[in-house]
């Protein structure tokens, strides 16, 4: 597999020196320079053009409805807790949570209240300490990692609001530690998840993709998630490229959509773009259509923007874990939290791959589709 990092006009930064975070941090580990610039980074297994039984198989076992492999609680959640929930406004996707978040929350008698913020550590920071003055029993919020809050979360600890957080590659902690008290989706789910990614590309291309992944350097779950498909292709698709679009959350829907056509015309060779947060598209398949250019398209975290290009041909495949499941997940936490007195972990996998065999449904189909009844299950309610 061959690589490069593309700096997307003076407000983009391509991240190449060793040690530096994100995807090409993973590449410079294991990379031999090229003599057109790019990486070539040593494979540890298959052939160029093949698809290997286990990439087939992973394939296969993302194809069905998702899994939610959790315990029971030991006992029924008792009512009246408030909870308090921060929503990015520049990532679209977190609105949707909440409103998610705010359903699961009433299956246990709990109420919710929804803050904002700008996308950026300043703007997290007030918003954390308005939550915090607002005493609730917990506060929660999706994809920031704790480095963006380090201050804000310890002042939530020390006011003993334990802060739970979805989607992000750390590890829970108890509040005199100053870290979550509680992690869904964690390293394992963005690990994987990049992983099933890869393997979709794989088998889909024959093991022949040219591919850029469409990402942002400083957000440290899509590193995450970028390296465990940078990995799985490394060792399953020594024929395939990848070259490395970064951009930022504030871009979203404003001016990316033109950068990645612009990219993409000057490498014509590209034939699927990987966006491993699915908002990260809005407005790109529909600019690359206007543009001309026919490339596959694929989403990780798909939302209902990345499934309606997917119903209009504009994408070939969603990898979709509903918004309803990541928000119950962060509601499950809470509860688990207080269950057991301990910091709590719900790092599954509920992953389905999504492509235009499953795009009947008028909205994004919700998988497992009896999430509902399986989380009431284990919480003992209902």
């Amino acid at each position: 597999m061959r690589s490069k990092t593309i700096a997307l006009s003076g407000t983009f930064k391509a991240v190449a020196a060793a040690g530096a975070a994100g995807v090409v941090g993973v590449f410079l580990t294991a990379c031999s320079s090229g003599s057109d610039g790019s990486s070539a980074v040593a494979s540890s297994g298959g052939s160029a053009g093949a698809v290997s039984a286990d990439v087939s198989a992973v394939v296969s076992q993302y194809s069905g409805q998702a899994a939610l492999d959790l315990p029971p609680l030991k006992a029924k959640p008792a009512p009246g807790k408030h909870l308090v929930y921060l929503a990015d406004t520049a990532a679209p996707l977190t609105a949707t949570i909440g409103q998610d978040v705010t359903a699961g929350a009433k299956e246990l008698g709990w109420s919710v209240t929804t803050e904002t913020y700008a996308g950026d550590p300043a703007s997290l920071a007030t918003a954390m300490a308005q939550a915090v003055s607002e005493k609730p029993d917990a506060i929660l919020l999706s994809g920031e990692d704790q480095s963006h809050f380090t201050k804000a979360l310890q002042a939530a600890d020390a006011a003993g609001i334990p802060v739970f957080v979805g989607g992000v590659p750390n590890t829970p902690t108890t509040l005199a530690e100053g870290g979550p008290a509680g992690v869904s989706l964690g390293n394992n789910f963005l690990t994987t998840e990049g992983k099933i990614a890869a393997d979709y590309i794989i088998k889909a291309s024959g093991g022949k993709a040219n591919i850029a992944i469409v990402t942002v350097p400083d957000q440290k779950t899509l590193t995450v998630e970028n390296a465990g498909f940078t990995k799985e292709l490394a060792a399953q698709c020594p024929a395939c490229t990848v070259t490395t679009i970064n951009a930022q959350l504030q871009q979203i829907g404003n001016g990316l959509p033109q950068q990645v056509v612009s990219e993409l015309q000057a490498n014509p060779s590209v034939n699927y773009v990987f966006y491993p947060y699915g908002d990260l598209s809005i407005g790109v398949p529909a600019a690359l259509q206007t543009a001309g250019i026919k490339v596959n398209s694929v989403a990780s975290t798909a939302s209902a923007g990345t499934y309606a290009d997917l119903k209009a041909g504009r994408m070939v495949a969603n990898l979709a874990t509903s918004t309803e499941v990541q928000a119950w997940l962060e509601v499950d936490l809470v509860a688990r939290y207080f269950d057991t007195g301990k910091p709590a972990l719900d790092d599954i996998v509920p992953i389905q791959i999504l492509t235009d065999a499953d795009d009947s449904s008028a909205t994004l189909p919700v998988s497992p589709s009896d999430y509902a009844a399986q989380f009431k299950k284990l919480w003992q309610v209902g």
